[in-house]
């Protein structure tokens, strides 16, 4: 879920755009053919921006592992849909 977003060598992109490139290389050696790569890799940098936020400022009675892993099992929930 945490990765270094790469930066661009010839111009500056916004932070969105460059976590749904990062996404994109990640996704799409493991995406079934299905589904539009642009349009899931725009969903998972969504989700996962949305899941850390979620896990950082859980309740204090969970646990950092469990949140983290909680949030790892929706990311591949909807990978495997």
């Amino acid at each position: 879920m945490f990765v270094e977003v790469p930066v661009a060598t010839t111009r500056r992109q916004p932070k969105q755009q460059r976590s749904r490139e990062t996404w994109r290389l990640a996704v799409a050696s493991k995406l079934a053919s299905r589904r539009d790569l642009d349009r899931v890799s725009f969903m998972v940098a969504q989700m996962a921006q949305a899941l850390a936020h979620a896990v950082v400022s859980r309740p204090a009675k969970l646990s950092l592992a469990a949140a983290k892993a909680d949030a790892v099992l929706a990311l591949m929930a909807y990978l495997r849909a």
